[in-house]
């Protein structure tokens, strides 16, 4: 509990090797004492419950699944500002986590603002190309938007 009483202004909390344990490691007092410590989400390699709860809160939580029970003991956070692996993915302490409703990305340190400004621009493509639908457009016409511009991200 003492790591967590840490301030996590703006970051995202990533939780590894939870996997195995049986039970959640982390639920609806956790999530509450993560947002109140600035964290902007969490992701867990492992279970969590109080879905509904966590919910209402409007912190975003990604896990594993969900289990009724706790862990019994058997799980601990030992550090913190470290590289893990989450579902084969390594993570290193200052590498950018994208969330959404869909899910979470994790981008490079190094890459980040770049990758962040070609999603805006595939987004922007995107959104041309619905609003192209929209105005009865076929889809091979308004498609254009969004080809020209997987066409020059990929050069």
């Amino acid at each position: 509990f003492e790591l967590l009483s840490g301030d996590f202004t703006g970051r995202m909390l990533v939780l590894a090797g939870a996997a195995a344990v049986p039970g959640a490691v982390w639920g609806e007092l956790l999530t509450r004492a993560a947002r109140q410590r600035g964290a902007s989400g969490v992701l867990v390699d492992g279970w969590v419950r109080d879905r509904p709860e966590m919910t209402a809160i409007g912190f975003p939580v990604y896990a594993i699944g969900e289990h009724v029970v706790g862990p019994n003991g058997q799980a601990q956070l030992t550090h913190i500002d470290t590289t893990v692996t989450v579902n084969e993915v390594c993570v290193a302490a200052d590498d950018v986590i994208v969330v959404d409703a869909g899910g979470c990305v994790r981008l490079r340190a190094a890459t980040a603002d770049a990758v962040l400004h070609a999603a805006r621009r595939y987004s922007t493509a995107e959104d041309l190309v619905a609003r192209s639908l929209a105005e009865g457009e076929p889809l091979a016409r308004a498609y254009r938007h969004k080809k020209s511009i997987v066409d020059e991200l990929r050069r």
